[in-house]
């Protein structure tokens, strides 16, 4: 499979439809965040709250590399169609659901679709594109992910508060048509139209058995259940059992779902290493950026928003900066380098900050942060496609992309257990061992938004037998541990970025192919 020559108009209209398809599941993943409260509060489902983000998330994940080699197969344009009309026509279902067990199960259906389109859009710009021109138009995707992501929550709280919340599944339907209507003019490229394949059915349902208790795993440890209770236990011995029969049939299969030797090739190990660390620390700042501005700082949601909109305004300028500059030059292993560099800085300024520290400080420090990781996002598809013929590029980046989706899920996690354990740590002080268990049970599942006034005032009314003196101590000392925690997760970012810096070291770069496509792997 080699990259193809198309007209500029036909170019300019297969790219929109691949950017829409990225704003599709961007938009997507974050403009129902803000709408969940009023959903679950209308379909009478908040202890469900948590359901249609793990569903989707479990399926769009698991989907992935099934796919990925799919598309070797048949071709990217028949199952980007697959996967726009899925998504869409499951989108509908969620608008139209009665409750949340319902919502859930569409969700997750819907997820399939979303996690063929996540996988394709890179692979495409392959069928394009040679590797040389890759990373600018990877910066350009990148970029609308960013700008979806800001502009999701916004849009799910003004729809959720002046319309139906049906409606954020509803738009959906205009975006997925402008996404076929595009998409129709990419041609049918396959790996070899004469060779009839073999699907690996036992590969795909053994990955399926693998990933769906792990990812449940980190979804729900130290949430839904502790992490040595018994549920948690039994998920990750089936997986890793599953995970060992899967490897077993991966070696004897065919035409395996997974192809083994991917991994013996460094460059793909560590693009995938890298990747799965670049999304870690994203979703991390994501989470912790604005729980930090409001507990720790002070500020109010609207200001603390406003504030991670600078961070993904500097994340997206560098991740277009960096494309371009890599298509420019053929070189990627400096950039990789330099922005997991830049973005452990920024957040080590982050750490140093304190109540002394003014705004414009503040958003700099989040904007350093936001402009290293934007360096190295656009990177790691691209060298890793660039190592391999064009017939295994639809794999060789849904596996990436996969890994990448696995650092969000799996880094998020580590975070927040991070965050709970410092907290734990802290309410061992003597203070708070003479506090009732109903306080401390409070605090430790409300820590994430113990700034809140509803919050506050359970709070208070809890210890409305102490004196002013102690509460307000106590509130303090709080405050204190909250810092403390946050500096951990920072930190922990900081391990997540110089792990990302070891692993562009360890990536051998090879130039960029301007047209070229390989005969054999590179090793």
């Amino acid at each position: 499979m080699q990259s193809v020559k198309l007209s500029k108009a036909k170019i300019i209209i297969i790219m929109i439809g691949v950017m829409v398809s990225n704003a599709l599941i961007a938009l997507d993943s974050t403009i129902i965040g803000t709408a969940m409260p009023r959903i679950s509060s209308e379909l009478n489902g908040t202890d469900l709250y948590t359901w249609p983000f793990t569903a989707y998330m479990l399926t769009s994940t698991i989907v992935m590399p099934i796919f990925g080699k799919l598309s070797d197969f048949y071709g990217r344009k028949i199952i980007h169609i697959i996967g726009t009309i899925a998504f869409t026509v499951f989108s509908v279902l969620c608008g139209l659901s009665s409750d949340m067990v319902q919502l859930s199960v569409f969700r997750a259906l819907q997820g399939i679709g979303g996690g063929i389109l996540a996988s394709n859009t890179v692979a495409i710009l392959a069928d394009i594109f040679p590797p040389k021109e890759r990373g600018k138009y990877q910066g350009f995707l990148f970029a609308v992910v960013g700008i979806s992501s800001i502009v999701g929550p916004i849009l799910g709280g003004l729809i959720a508060d002046n319309y139906s919340w049906r409606y954020i599944f509803y738009i959906n339907i205009p975006l997925g048509a402008a996404v076929l209507s595009a998409i129709f003019g990419l041609p049918s490229i396959k790996t070899d139209k004469s060779q009839k394949h073999i699907i690996d059915y036992k590969g795909s349902i053994l990955l399926i058995l693998t990933l769906v208790p792990i990812l449940l795993t980190f979804s729900w440890a130290g949430k839904n259940f502790g992490w040595f209770s018994v549920p948690i236990i039994l998920m990750i011995v089936f997986s890793i059992l599953t995970f060992v029969t899967f490897i077993l049939v991966e070696r004897k299969a065919i035409e395996p779902v997974v192809p083994l030797n991917l991994f013996k090739n460094s460059i793909f190990c560590m693009s995938s290493i890298a990747a799965f660390f670049s999304n870690a620390i994203i979703f991390g700042m994501g989470m912790f950026v604005p729980l930090y501005m409001q507990s720790i700082l002070g500020y109010n949601a609207t200001k603390s928003g406003i504030t991670l909109v600078y961070f993904m305004l500097g994340l997206v300028a560098a991740s277009i900066t960096s494309g371009i500059v890599m298509s420019k030059t053929g070189k990627y292993k400096l950039l990789a380098i330099l922005g997991f560099t830049i973005s452990g800085i920024g957040m080590g300024l982050i750490i140093g900050a304190n109540g002394q520290t003014t705004y414009i400080f503040e958003v700099m420090y989040l904007v350093i942060a936001g402009i290293g990781i934007g360096i190295a996002v656009p990177i790691f598809n691209v060298t890793a496609q660039n190592a391999f013929s064009d017939s295994k590029v639809g794999t060789v980046n849904s596996v990436v992309q996969f890994f990448k989706n696995m650092g969000g899920t799996i880094g998020s996690t580590v975070l927040g257990a991070v965050m709970v354990h410092s907290v734990s740590i802290g309410l061992s002080d003597t203070v708070f061992k003479r506090l009732p268990t109903k306080v401390t049970d409070l605090i430790l599942k409300n820590i994430n938004s113990l700034d809140s006034i509803h919050n506050a005032l359970e709070f208070k009314y809890l210890l409305s037998g102490s004196s002013t003196e102690t509460v307000n101590s106590i509130l303090e000392k709080l405050k204190v541990i909250l810092n403390n925690s946050m500096n951990s997760v920072f930190i922990t970012c900081i391990v997540f970025a110089v792990i990302g810096v070891i692993a562009s070291i360890a990536l051998k770069e090879i130039p960029l192919r301007k047209n070229k496509s390989l005969e054999e792997d590179v090793i």
